[in-house]
């Protein structure tokens, strides 16, 4: 009962306390590309391949250019490595298929397991039970 209350309040409706995916990581806190976490930039790449799909549906291609762009961002962490690693499966193509390729989504597999949200989720939680129990 009381989750349920807790869920429908208006407390609760705020942007800090919806969830979080890794398709919406990168677009939390409203912190600038700049000094952005390792999740966060990793949560990029997953973004950018869900709004592909959203668009393209079966067709959806990875490019290049986006793959590099984030790459940028990284600073030397697992995570820049597995984009390193999606950027090898380019090899001399401009675009990859997304949909189907086992290659990418095994890469995809190691960025997802890299991010992490338990430290926000955390956060969350005890800044909710303060509200609530103090």
């Amino acid at each position: 009962m009381l989750i349920t209350i807790l869920a429908s309040s208006s407390m609760l409706s705020r942007p800090f306390f919806q969830p979080t995916t890794i398709w919406t990581l990168s677009a939390q806190d409203g912190h600038s590309h700049d000094n952005m976490s390792q999740d966060k930039v990793g949560s990029l790449l997953f973004r950018t391949i869900a709004a592909q799909v959203f668009k393209s549906g079966r067709l959806a291609t990875l490019q290049r250019e986006d793959v590099n762009e984030i790459k940028v961002l990284t600073k030397g962490t697992a995570v820049a490595s597995i984009l390193e690693n999606v950027q090898g499966l380019f090899g001399d193509q401009l675009e990859i298929s997304i949909i189907g390729n086992s290659a990418l989504n095994s890469q995809l597999v190691d960025l997802a397991n890299k991010i992490t949200k338990k430290q926000e989720d955390e956060k969350k939680f005890k800044y909710i039970a303060g509200k609530f129990y103090d």
